[in-house]
C-alpha cells in the first residue's frame, strides 16, 4: 500500500490563530543545506517564498491547538508546522530528508478553490488531510489560491509506528 493515508479529523479552522500565525512567519530557508535533499530543500523552497513557523508540543491559549497536541503528539511529535504557500507556486517532485513522517491538513479557502491536490508517487489525492511519508517523492501542484498548511512534524519517529497509533485511535 502506498504510504499516504487520509485522515479522519478536522480541525476547526475557525478556531485556529491563522491570522496571528501568519503575523510571526518567517519565509523558509534550509537550515543547514548541505545536510538536506539539495534536489529540493535548498533550491525551491526558497525560490518559491514559502513562510513558515513551527511550535513545540505545548499547551496554548487555543484549545483547538491543543486538542491536536493532545490527538497527534504520541509523545514523539516535535512540533507543529504552519505553511504558507503562495499562490500559483508550487513545488516540484522531492523527497524530504529531515522528517520521517507527517501529518498534513490544509486549510480549505473561503471561495472554494481547491488548494489540497499533492501528486504522492505517480497519483494525485485531492485529500486536504493526510498522513505521508515524506521520503517517497511527492509533490504539491500550483493552485490559484495561497496554500495554508498545519503539519504534524515528526523528525524522527517511523511511519509504521506512528500509523500503528493512528490506527489504533481510529484516525486512519
Amino acid at each position: 500500500m502506498e504510504r499516504i493515508r487520509p485522515i479522519k479529523y478536522r480541525p476547526d479552522w475557525n478556531n485556529i490563530p491563522v491570522d496571528w500565525l501568519i503575523s510571526k512567519m518567517e519565509l523558509y530557508r534550509a537550515p543547514g543545506s548541505s545536510d538536506l535533499n539539495e534536489e529540493f530543500e535548498s533550491t525551491a523552497a526558497e525560490r518559491t517564498n514559502t513562510k513558515i513557523v513551527r511550535i513545540p508540543p505545548q499547551h496554548t491559549n487555543w484549545e483547538e491547538l491543543n486538542k491536536v497536541f493532545r490527538i497527534f503528539d504520541f509523545g514523539c511529535m516535535d512540533y507543529l508546522s504552519f505553511i504558507e504557500l503562495p499562490a500559483n507556486v508550487g513545488y516540484p517532485s522531492h523527497v524530504d530528508k529531515l522528517r520521517s513522517c507527517n501529518i498534513n491538513f490544509v486549510r480549505p479557502t473561503t471561495d472554494g478553490t481547491p488548494v489540497s491536490p499533492i501528486k504522492f508517487g505517480e497519483r494525485v489525492y485531492e485529500w486536504d488531510r493526510f498522513f505521508m511519508d515524506p521520503s517517497v517523492h511527492h509533490e504539491v501542484p500550483a493552485s490559484t489560491s495561497t496554500r495554508f498548511t498545519m503539519m504534524c512534524t515528526y523528525l524522527n519517529t517511523p511511519y509504521d509506528k506512528i500509523l500503528k497509533y493512528l490506527q489504533r485511535d481510529g484516525w486512519v
